[in-house]
């Protein structure tokens, strides 16, 4: 968050972690770059369920939600480090579930992006109240975006570079 409130993209990552289950589960990511390059995916993924929603219920109704980012090595983190850039995945839930859509929260540079707001804004060290509107709204991730669901619980995506995404399964 910055001195004047506005949250800044990793803030709102931690928000939506914040909302994870108390149980993980196994979920599969397909990276097809992955399998043509020297190296792993650049693609991180788990799942959650909650724990009271999935005892005695079906698996629909656990309110699994799966976290999804793309990040490569940066630099000053590893030796070799490469740019990250945009990638077609395709998500298997764990669970059967039985919606036909699932809503989709995004982080990315196209989405929640103050910094590029108030850099249009001519970068003020003193936004003005309407500015800080402008910022507070633009520092808000694109949320509940509808995605279908493929036969057999697949969920095709493009992730840009650095996204991170949340995927909702609505309960019954």
């Amino acid at each position: 968050m910055n001195p004047q409130g506005v949250r800044k993209p990793a803030w709102r990552a931690f928000e939506l972690l914040n909302g994870a289950g108390e149980w993980q589960v196994g979920v599969t990511v397909q990276d097809p770059t992955s399998a043509k390059a020297s190296h792993a995916s650049d693609i991180s993924a788990f799942a959650t369920v909650d724990q009271e929603a999935c005892e005695g219920a079906a698996a629909s109704s656990c309110n699994l939600q799966l976290f999804l980012a793309n990040f490569a090595p940066m630099e000053g983190v590893v030796v070799h480090p490469r740019p990250s850039v945009p990638k077609n995945v395709t998500v298997q839930f764990p669970l059967p579930i039985s919606s036909d859509t699932v809503l989709v929260t995004v982080i990315d540079d196209d989405t929640c992006n103050a910094s590029r707001v108030w850099e249009s804004l001519g970068s003020p060290q003193y936004p003005t109240a309407a500015q800080l509107k402008l910022l507070h709204l633009a520092s808000v991730p694109a949320r509940d975006l509808s995605i279908p669901v493929r036969k057999g619980g697949l969920v095709d995506l493009q992730l840009a570079p650095y996204a991170v995404v949340h995927i909702r399964v609505p309960t019954d």
